[in-house]
């Protein structure tokens, strides 16, 4: 059996741009890795990373969804 990851809060959903990208203010003290993918409030994967941006004190990830016409809001989580 492969190793299992753990499922840790990622932060919250902020805005959702007009090229569907989804923006995350990470409240986790670790930042994931590009390409970890992300868990929404009902155990679905709704994307993976894709981008870490803004200042280190307080960095934003932005998630490609794998559905674009699926709106995503609250609390999302990402595997370690």
């Amino acid at each position: 059996m492969g190793k299992r990851r753990s499922l840790k809060k990622l932060g919250k959903v902020i805005h959702e741009s007009h090229s569907r990208l989804i923006l995350v203010s990470i409240e986790s003290d670790k930042v994931p890795a590009i390409g970890a993918p992300v868990i929404d409030g009902k155990n679905r994967k709704i994307g993976r990373i894709y981008d870490i941006i803004g200042p280190v004190s307080s960095p934003y990830a932005l998630v490609k969804p794998i559905r674009k016409d699926e709106h995503v809001s609250g609390y999302v989580y990402v595997r370690w």
